[in-house]
């Protein structure tokens, strides 16, 4: 008699451990649900982004094209910024985006070591593009105020030359400052959801033990 009871204890416990398992199941899967949707929502900002530069890059070219041709300056200007702005658009792909197919795909585990990843390969491009950027945009400047076509006797002008590196300061200055803070915010937006990734997979194993 005994025996029996021990028998159904034993079975309710195991009945018991195995709805507990199930609900934690189910508590983790929601969980993952719920910052996978977070995420979707915080990087459609930097999607966007990475989007508008691939229907600008048409534009952009045919922009500096125009200018170039209207003003006798080098095609080298154009071409040199249209084959920039494509390389780095088709970088941002791997360093900006975060598309939800992606998302959906991956697990939890998986997306954090993506956007760490991430992370290092940003660096890496704007330890690499912004001096190339800044490089190329002060001479293209140069060249443009330069221009006779379009300034005629003023750039023999000292005044006008004061102009010149002031704007030319200023736009170096707009330029560092709209990279630094893009490549802060994106930085931001991974550091957030690996948080909450970290988050969720403490509380998991809280929940374990």
């Amino acid at each position: 008699m005994q025996n029996n009871n021990t028998m159904d204890e034993i079975t309710e416990l195991r009945q018991q451990m195995a709805e507990m398992k199930r609900s934690l199941d189910k508590y983790n899967i929601v969980n993952q649900n719920l910052i996978k949707t977070v995420m979707k929502k915080r990087t459609q900002g930097l999607n966007w982004i990475v989007n508008a530069e691939f229907i600008l890059l048409p534009f952009i070219s045919l922009f500096y094209l125009g200018l170039c041709a209207a003003l006798d300056m080098s095609m080298w200007f154009a071409i040199t910024c249209s084959v920039a702005c494509l390389v780095s658009a088709l970088v941002d792909i791997k360093t900006m985006k975060v598309s939800k197919n992606l998302i959906n795909r991956l697990t939890l585990k998986e997306l954090r070591i993506y956007l760490l990843k991430q992370k290092r390969s940003r660096k890496l491009q704007l330890a690499i593009e912004m001096p190339l950027m800044i490089v190329w945009l002060i001479w293209f400047l140069i060249a443009f105020f330069d221009n006779k076509k379009m300034f005629g006797d003023l750039v023999d002008s000292e005044i006008f030359m004061w102009i010149k590196i002031g704007i030319i300061a200023v736009t170096f200055i707009i330029t560092l400052v709209v990279i630094m803070v893009l490549f802060s915010k994106s930085q931001k937006i991974n550091d957030a959801i690996i948080n909450d990734i970290d988050t969720i997979q403490d509380t998991s194993e809280s929940v374990d033990e």
